[in-house]
């Protein structure tokens, strides 16, 4: 008897061992492919709010550089050497209001040059000119000789910079080229506002010491790891001066955690995401290397945020051992008893059964209170709807359950994207719907954006990509009834797939 007890306890260890390796192994995969995915938001969040800008400048470009008055003056600047001066005064005085209206919007600079990339007109100092930038300005040489718009982040002798370079052309003459060029802050507050984290753009150090004049080299500042990065200070302190909750001490002792523990990613410059620890609150801190257009890294983009997912983890793990060593130990045998309770039972009512999220009834009820509430505090809110592309071909090319996978798929891909205050529900069929409140028209399409590209990029199971169209709407004085924010909603979806799908389209109340 007590041989076959010492047999048992010894299969027992040996089974509990087995199982301890495996939850080992299944909970370190689940940590890991957390934080690549944290590593993918990272990603998709600064293409996002870059594409934005993007947008942004080449709306400015296009209706008001690429007009007739500036590229007539580009014209008389290129040939008649004599009035340089005047045609230079022209046109800071034809756009200085533009050039006013761009700062405003967070653009850094607007600048002119010469098709053999000599600085023609600095708006930030119109009285520097006619240095030549070649070897200095990658960016402006690369769109004068190519006379192709170039997007790229980079370094410069003086500031850095998301820049737009856009070669000025008139019919076959080359006139030259313009940049308007973004700073980070810029960038971080949208980022900042779009996703709720706080970022950081950390610079090379040795590319900031090679290319930045050396009196420039003020303009930057050393950080917790001042043998590897420096900042923006203009950026350092626009950031630490707005109320976004960002602390650089404790941004310095993550970075030194992440330095010492991650030496081999930041010598690489790989993207990685570290989950640290400081003052007991948790954070995961993702890094993501910005190439400039040689796609040579020179800066890291920074996010970091509170996390309390890596600590759940550990916690869960602990559970997990001790909840084995009680099982074998003990031979300890539970069950679980469901208690369905009226709120449960509620909640049920309200569940859609496929994917789990809020059904349309209880999602009509949360609109029609938000609609009271915005009607009572003049505030604003929108409405995303959003449809599955091509839904009936993929149930008849991969069959019913196919299609259900992709509705849980979906469902689950977007409800991790939304902020808590967000409501969101599946309207019917393919057809899902997002509540933002608080939250104008332009930034619910950077938010609309945000999820179409977060769909598109995402993989599903047995099939090929899936895309959605969206239609944003905006709740105004004028909507009487929560119904009108949705109709128009759902009719910027109809144009959405009307005018070929996976995109955004807005519909303001006026097209109702």
């Amino acid at each position: 008897m007590k041989k076959n007890g010492i047999t048992i306890s010894i299969l027992s260890l040996v089974v509990f061992l087995f199982f301890i390796a495996g939850v080992d192994s299944k909970e370190q995969d689940a940590l890991d492919l957390y934080l690549q995915q944290k590593v993918h938001n990272l990603n998709t969040e600064y293409l996002v709010a870059l594409n934005g800008y993007q947008m942004l400048a080449d709306f400015i470009f296009d209706e008001s550089i690429k007009t007739p008055e500036v590229l007539q003056l580009m014209t008389e600047a290129n040939r008649v050497s004599a009035h340089k001066d005047q045609t230079r005064a022209r046109l800071l005085h034809h756009l200085t209001p533009l050039y006013q209206r761009i700062t405003a919007l967070n653009f850094r600079q607007l600048h002119f040059h010469f098709p053999d990339s000599r600085s023609f007109l600095r708006f930030h100092r119109p009285e520097k000119h006619g240095d030549s930038l070649v070897g200095i300005r990658d960016t402006v040489v690369k769109a004068n000789t190519t006379r192709q718009k170039i997007t790229a982040f980079e370094e410069g002798r003086i500031l850095n910079g998301f820049r737009f370079v856009y070669p000025l052309l008139r019919g076959e003459e080359h006139l030259g080229s313009v940049e308007i060029s973004l700073s980070f802050s810029a960038l971080e507050r949208s980022l900042n506002h779009l996703f709720a984290k706080n970022y950081l753009l950390l610079i090379d150090r040795r590319t900031v010491e090679e290319k930045v004049f050396r009196e420039e080299q003020a303009n930057y500042e050393f950080g917790p790891m001042p043998d590897r990065y420096v900042y923006d200070r203009e950026v350092l302190q626009k950031l630490m001066a707005a109320d976004c909750g960002f602390d650089m001490t404790v941004a310095g002792k993550l970075f030194a955690s992440v330095e010492k523990d991650r030496k081999n990613e930041l010598d690489h410059w790989r993207s990685f995401a570290y989950p640290a620890s400081y003052a007991g609150k948790s954070f995961t801190v993702a890094f993501l290397p910005i190439r400039n257009h040689k796609q040579i890294s020179i800066a890291y983009l920074v996010s970091f945020e509170e996390d309390d997912f890596p600590a759940q983890h550990k916690r869960h793990y602990i559970f997990t051992l001790v909840l084995l060593s009680l099982i074998f130990a003990g031979g300890l045998s539970f069950t679980l008893y469901l208690f369905l309770t009226r709120e449960r039972l509620e909640k049920l009512s309200a569940t859609d059964f496929l994917t789990g999220i809020w059904n349309r009834s209880k999602g009509s009820s949360m609109v029609r209170l938000e609609h009271e509430r915005a009607i009572r505090y003049d505030a604003p809110y929108s409405i995303v709807m959003l449809d599955i592309d091509h839904f009936k071909k993929i149930n008849d090319t991969y069959g019913h359950e196919a299609g259900d996978m992709v509705l849980k798929n979906l469902a689950d891909l977007v409800g991790r994207s939304i902020r808590e205050v967000d409501f969101f529900c599946r309207w019917g069929g393919e057809e899902f719907v997002i509540m933002l409140p608080e939250t104008s028209l332009p930034h619910s399409l950077l938010f609309a954006e945000k999820i179409r590209a977060l769909v598109e990029q995402a993989s599903f199971p047995h099939m090929d990509r899936v895309t959605i169209s969206l239609g944003v709407s905006q709740f105004t004085s004028d909507d009487s009834e929560f119904e009108s924010v949705i109709k128009r909603a759902d009719l910027a979806l109809y144009e959405a797939k009307s005018n070929g799908r996976n995109q955004v389209y807005p519909l303001p109340p006026q097209h109702a």
